[in-house]
Order: C-alpha cells, then sequence, then structure tokens
C-alpha cells in the first residue's frame, strides 16, 4: 500500500521539457477505422523539435516543427509531410500549418472511400491546410491540387459529389491539367453526433459547387 502510495506521488510530479529533438525517427500504426483488416502508416526519416512540453498537460502553448515521408506502396515514392505550429494540449486549442507533397491517391482508397464511393485509378495529390481549434470548434482551410487525375468508376449516375463529374473535373482544371480547389471545414468536436467523414464531404460539395457557378459566372 505504501508503495502505492508513493507511485502515485511520483507520477503527479511535473515535468518541463523546454525543448525536445527527435532525429530520423520512425513511426507506425495501423488504422482498424477504415479497414477491419488494418490499414498500415509508416512515416520514416521523422525529424521534429518540439519546445515547451508540460506533463501534467495545461494550457501552455507547445510549438513544434515536424517533417517526415511516407511509404505509399512499391514503385512508388514516399509523400512528403510537414507539420508546424503550436497547441494547448489541456483543451486542444491549435493553430498550425500542414503539408503533404506527393500523395499517391490509390494508395489512400481506406480513407477518400470514407467520403466517395468512387475508385480513383491513378494520380497525385498536394495539399496544405491551415487547422486552428479553439473552444472545441475546428475550422480547416485546405488548398488541394491533384495532377494526373484518372478515375476508374464515379458515383452514381456518374456523378462526383452531385455534379456530373465530366463537368465539374473540366471545371477543375488548370492549363496544364491539374486540378484546384479549395475547401474550408467546420467542425464541432464536442458534438459527436456529427462525424468527421460527413463534414467532410459537404465541405467538398460546396466547394465543388461554388466553384462550377464561379466558373459559368466567369465564361457567361
Amino acid at each position: 500500500s505504501e508503495a502505492a502510495h508513493t507511485s502515485v506521488q511520483k507520477a503527479q510530479i511535473p515535468l518541463d521539457i523546454h525543448k525536445f529533438v527527435i532525429k530520423g525517427s520512425h513511426f507506425k500504426f495501423i488504422d482498424y477505422d477504415v479497414d477491419k483488416n488494418g490499414f498500415v502508416v509508416v512515416f520514416q526519416e521523422i525529424d521534429a523539435s518540439f519546445l515547451d512540453i508540460r506533463l501534467p498537460v495545461s494550457t501552455t502553448k507547445t510549438h513544434y516543427e515536424i517533417r517526415a515521408v511516407m511509404p505509399q506502396g512499391r514503385d512508388q515514392r514516399s509523400a512528403e509531410i510537414t507539420a508546424s505550429g503550436w497547441t494547448q494540449f489541456a483543451n486542444a486549442e491549435t493553430d498550425a500549418n500542414m503539408s503533404l507533397q506527393g500523395g499517391f491517391l490509390p494508395y489512400f482508397r481506406p480513407y477518400y472511400a470514407q467520403v466517395t464511393p468512387a475508385s480513383i485509378e491513378d494520380g497525385y495529390v498536394d495539399t496544405r491546410t491551415n487547422v486552428r481549434i479553439k473552444n472545441k470548434d475546428l475550422t480547416a482551410s485546405v488548398d488541394i491540387e491533384m495532377i494526373g487525375l484518372l478515375f476508374r468508376s464515379y458515383e452514381e449516375e456518374d456523378q462526383l459529389f452531385g455534379l456530373k463529374a465530366e463537368e465539374v473535373l473540366s471545371f477543375l482544371k488548370d492549363r496544364s491539367g491539374r486540378l484546384k480547389f479549395q475547401i474550408v471545414l467546420k467542425w464541432n468536436m464536442a458534438d459527436r453526433s456529427v462525424k468527421l467523414k460527413d463534414v467532410i464531404r459537404k465541405s467538398i460539395e460546396r466547394s465543388l459547387k461554388s466553384t462550377v457557378i464561379g466558373n459559368i459566372g466567369n465564361i457567361l
């Protein structure tokens, strides 16, 4: 009993880490939420620095800068991941910028399948995202650019997110054939009745419709 009491006391001793650096690290996790057999995600060559880590967690802002590469199956180059910003871990308040460069879309089917039943045969995606969380309200502004996008199949009636697939894709393409658009996600993290995948789909629908309507107006 005395030993257990001493252990609890030790666990409650505060710990302040002013700077924590990671070099050339490796991290792997298996996601059973998107695939019942488990979808393996691996981060390699992780370089990261964290400033002001406090345990137990508090409202202190922990600043971070992270870089890593992510393998995407055989015969595919790895995607590049970056993140920088700060988070208050006691309440999850956050202001951070994240990027993904060279994401191979077919590899991530378990994730995009949560949002659309369409099937992608080929293509890469670059994203730049700003994430802000305050009072459990998350706002993410995402710039998306797709290169070499090729579908194996669309949604029902040859649609994508409620629009005719061929039409919306033609509106999104620039002169070099790249597809560019922006979405803004707003999600109350405290409301468990609302699922993030539904928020993402609705946000994409709004963005695509706005882009198509805007382009039609410009043409007219």
